[in-house]
Order: structure tokens, then C-alpha cells, then sequence
């Protein structure tokens, strides 16, 4: 009886404390759960791939800035160097 309380608490649109579920009741709970836990892998393994795929793209981004970065801090220092000379010989 205790049993037949829990289920009822559990699934209460499936059951009265006082009715058994049928087999067929399990069979289809089971089926709804399979699917229900299906969906969820589903959803779990896109949503994984969506951040894999962000974090490549933000590395990947984040190299490319330095790259940039780095470019242009010679290109300025060469330019300093430059006027630095022009300076130089204007004095």
C-alpha cells in the first residue's frame, strides 16, 4: 500500500492511492522517460557542441587580435624610430 501512496504522490493524474498502475501504465511511463532522457542527451550534446565552438572561435579570435596587435606595434615602433631620427638630424 505504501508502494501504491508513493506512486500516486508521484504520478497523480496516472493514479488514485487506491488503483494499481497496469503494466501497460509502466510500459508507457518508461517509453515517456526514454524519450524524455533522450531529448535531454540530445539537447546536452548540441549544447556542448555550441560551446566548444565558441570557445575555438574566441581562441582563435583572441590569437588573431594579438597577431594584429603585435604587427602594429612594430610597424609603430619603426615609425618612432623614424621621426626619432629626423629629429636627430633637424637638430
Amino acid at each position: 500500500m505504501r508502494e501504491e501512496f508513493d506512486c500516486a504522490l508521484s504520478f497523480p493524474d496516472k493514479m488514485s492511492p487506491t488503483k494499481a498502475l497496469t503494466m501497460k501504465d509502466y510500459e508507457n511511463q518508461i517509453t515517456a522517460l526514454k524519450k524524455e532522457n533522450f531529448n535531454l542527451k540530445l539537447r546536452i550534446y548540441f549544447m556542448e557542441e555550441r560551446m566548444q565552438q565558441k570557445c575555438d572561435d574566441s581562441t582563435e579570435d583572441i590569437f588573431k587580435t594579438n597577431i594584429e596587435l603585435k604587427v602594429e606595434l612594430e610597424s609603430m615602433k619603426r615609425d618612432l624610430a623614424e621621426k626619432q631620427e629626423l629629429l636627430v638630424s633637424a637638430s
